[in-house]
């Protein structure tokens, strides 16, 4: 019998020359066992370990991670995606975040690199890991994190009202108001996202230009941030 995976990276993926180095950055100098589940429409096309898993389908990005999700096996979830490559010993030391913080109550998001080197330590003037820096009441939000599988089912995955963008925001956003839970991110953790023409996503993934008011309708009323989503989930399952 295999062993099970402790962790399951999961998220879309439509790049096959991609694939390898993204796998290889998680794999490098660890015996953690862990999973890399991949959905999208372009299966690899070398054969890859046992523990890489790619899941055929032409969905928005946001169903591929809702999909890859769902179709893990670990117990903890780490969402990813091909473009990202993680620091070294990355599973190691998240490993050990793991054995020492309460994960019923602690989020664990990562330190994130764009690849000409600058770093948002958890903050993006864009959204992608701050809900709004002009809003007292906002917390840090990682671009990537570590969950428990079973409190994200609980609340209901992501919002299929989303394409791409911004549904891992509105989803921490849950973990954070609904769950009350913290954000904790580790000094030697980090991912580092490669700078890719907006071209090379393809044409089914791409995700909408503006997910933007979306986010704002369901935690923003009458230009207040709220604590408590506006409006409930609708879950893609």
């Amino acid at each position: 019998m295999k062993e099970k995976p402790y962790f399951s990276l999961f998220g879309p993926a439509i790049r096959p020359h991609f694939y390898e180095d993204a796998y290889n950055s998680v794999a490098a100098n660890t015996d953690i066992p862990f999973e890399m589940v991949f959905v999208g429409y372009e299966p690899p096309t070398k054969t890859m370990p046992d523990n890489f898993r790619y899941i055929y389908s032409e969905a928005c990005p946001a169903e591929c991670w809702d999909m890859a999700a769902r179709e893990s096996k670990a117990d903890l979830l780490i969402s990813t995606a091909d473009d990202l490559r993680y620091s070294k010993n990355f599973l190691n030391r998240a490993y050990h975040y793991t054995t020492v913080l309460d994960l019923n109550k602690t989020l664990i998001a990562f330190r994130y690199f764009i690849q000409w080197g600058v770093s948002y330590q958890g903050v993006s003037v864009d959204g992608g890991m701050f809900y709004d820096q002009g809003v007292p009441l906002s917390t840090v939000l990682g671009a990537s994190g570590i969950f428990r599988k079973d409190l994200w089912v609980k609340l209901g995955g992501l919002d299929k009202r989303f394409s791409g963008s911004f549904a891992d925001i509105d989803l921490t956003l849950r973990f954070y108001n609904e769950l009350r839970m913290s954000i904790f991110i580790p000094p030697d953790c980090s991912l580092i996202e490669l700078d890719l023409p907006p071209a090379v996503m393809g044409s089914n993934l791409l995700h909408r230009s503006n997910p933007r008011p979306l986010l704002d309708s369901l935690w923003v009323r009458d230009g207040k941030f709220s604590t408590k989503r506006l409006l409930p989930v609708e879950s893609f399952v």
